[in-house]
């Protein structure tokens, strides 16, 4: 079988240079301007949108999965209380965990410089 070198020096099978470049531009129908032109060389195909569109190959879900209830504009008083309570609640633990990452750092700091 022959075999044509390429130029980076691999070598390809002499069936491999039949046109199908040449084909395949024309199913494309992609046109360049020659160098010589003194416009700039741009390439007109339709594989020019997914160049611009880059990272836009998947579309999507725009649909949320269940529609959002209405939110409640009013609330009563127990409702507020419950709320208050869960939030004061929430930052108690949030001050007792900082706390106890703060002594957990000290006593790491206070090893380390015993070394």
């Amino acid at each position: 079988m022959k075999r044509i070198r390429t130029e980076d020096g691999t070598w390809l099978p002499a069936s491999y240079k039949t046109g199908r470049y040449e084909d395949w531009k024309k199913k494309q129908k992609i046109v360049y301007k020659k160098n010589d032109e003194s416009e700039p060389v741009h390439l007109e195909s339709a594989g020019c949108a997914r160049i611009n569109n880059k990272g836009k190959k998947f579309k999507t879900n725009t649909m949320k999965k269940y529609p959002k209830g209405r939110k409640a504009e009013l609330r009563n008083v127990d409702q507020i209380k419950k709320i208050r309570k869960k939030s004061v609640m929430l930052r108690n633990y949030m001050e007792y965990r900082r706390l106890q990452n703060l002594k957990k750092k000290a006593a790491r700091i206070g090893n380390t410089e015993k070394i």
